[in-house]
């Protein structure tokens, strides 16, 4: 998770978690969108909103196989 509220351009964090495969969530901000793909490699929500964080967590937890589909493609397009 990248909650970033800031910009960060194009954070190197992301790259080495597609690598390794975990489920990513991260702010829309700077380049996390031209990293990460929203319902294809990971989540990406709206900087600061405290809510749709909670709710991409949530989600996560409750699907499972979207999870494990997301840190696939995540992985693949590393």
């Amino acid at each position: 998770i990248l909650p970033s509220i800031a910009d960060e351009d194009f954070p190197n964090i992301i790259l080495e978690a597609m690598l390794l495969g975990p489920a990513i969530i991260a702010s829309d901000i700077a380049g996390t969108s031209e990293q990460i793909i929203s319902g294809d490699s990971g989540l990406l929500v709206t900087p600061g909103d405290a809510e749709a964080l909670a709710d991409a967590i949530d989600f996560y937890l409750k699907n499972s196989h979207v999870r494990d589909k997301f840190s696939f493609n995540a992985k693949e397009s590393s």
